[in-house]
């Protein structure tokens, strides 16, 4: 059997919903869902996921730990402190998000700095890792864009995998550019597309600014998400490989953490060789179930049966890949 091994590296916070706390931060989100629909994967391929990030000594630091430990995230816990995934600072609070909904679910946030997220530290190269993934929001401090460039400069053989998930206290252009260039694949939405083209000098039109960046900066691939209307996939060149419709919701409670939950269900498509239709289309009906969620995740009392049934129907189109 055949491993193929994950590094998530970036921030884990608490977002805060008026008195309700919950656990997120997009690499934190998009780990959790890895992991949790992982064991779907087919027989011959086993996938192992480690997230790195740094959280304050603190109770809501000790809330983290315990629930990435409860989705079977490696976290390096019974390592010495060097080598410890999940880092405890002892001067820097965890960090904490305040989160306000419209109408329609969507979020804004309010992100609280210096937080111990601002200050991960690189890990050791004792890994051989498949895929590195990683965010735009925690390269907003020196610190932790130092740890995440040191990250992947150590495996240019593996996929790099950034989600573009812009944010009004997130780095700037040139740190962007930087990013883009030492990435594989992407994921953006329209609406993160739109935002940052300006500043990227990218033309307005879409599938136009995609074809540019993996020109300027060697992109493999763009997954592009447009919310209720789907999504689609970009090749070589920035060509048009697939599209998918977006699923329906029921009764959408936020769309807080749908981005990461689709990535996950994406990049475990791709890893199990699904052919790209059927893996944007389960990972718009996965990330459609998350936003009937208050948060990016299902409490963890009810987590063993939300993964179950999304397990089974990815256990079903890994069977026929």
């Amino acid at each position: 059997m055949r491993t193929f091994k994950i590094l998530v590296i970036g921030e884990a916070l608490v977002d805060q919903f008026g008195a309700e706390q919950v656990l997120g931060g997009a690499p934190f989100n998009l780990a959790r869902h890895l992991a949790g629909l992982s064991p779907a994967l087919l027989p011959s391929c086993r996938v192992n996921v480690d997230f790195v990030t740094r959280v304050g000594a603190d109770s809501l630091g000790d809330r983290i730990v315990e629930d990435a430990s409860s989705v079977g995230l490696n976290l390096g816990v019974n390592l010495s402190p060097a080598l410890a995934h999940i880092q405890k600072d002892a001067v820097h609070h965890t960090g904490v998000v305040r989160v306000s909904l419209d109408a329609g679910g969507s979020p804004s946030y309010r992100i609280a700095a210096p937080a111990a997220w601002d200050f991960i530290e690189a890990p050791p190269k004792h890994n051989v890792y498949s895929m590195v993934c990683f965010s735009s929001l925690a390269l907003r401090n020196p610190a932790s864009r130092k740890a995440i460039l040191e990250t992947l400069d150590a495996y240019p053989n593996a996929i790099r995998f950034f989600d573009l998930n812009l944010r009004a206290t997130g780095p700037g252009s040139e740190v962007i550019e930087g990013l883009l260039s030492r990435s594989t694949w992407l994921k953006v939405s329209d609406e993160e597309l739109a935002h940052a083209a300006p500043s990227l000098d990218l033309p307005a039109q879409a599938e136009a600014a995609i074809a540019t960046m993996h020109r300027r900066y060697g992109v493999q691939q763009t997954v592009l998400t447009r919310g209720a209307a789907g999504a689609s996939l970009f090749g070589h060149g920035g060509g048009h490989v697939a599209d998918s419709q977006g699923a329906a919701v029921s009764q959408v409670a936020d769309t807080v953490g749908a981005g990461d939950s689709f990535s996950a269900a994406w990049l475990l498509g791709q890893i199990a060789g699904l052919l790209d239709s059927r893996t944007l289309q389960f990972a718009n009906v996965y990330a459609a179930a998350v936003c009937g969620l208050r948060g990016p995740m299902p409490a963890i009392a009810e987590r063993a049966a939300f993964f179950a049934q999304h397990k089974a129907a990815l256990s079903a189109l890994c069977a026929t890949a």
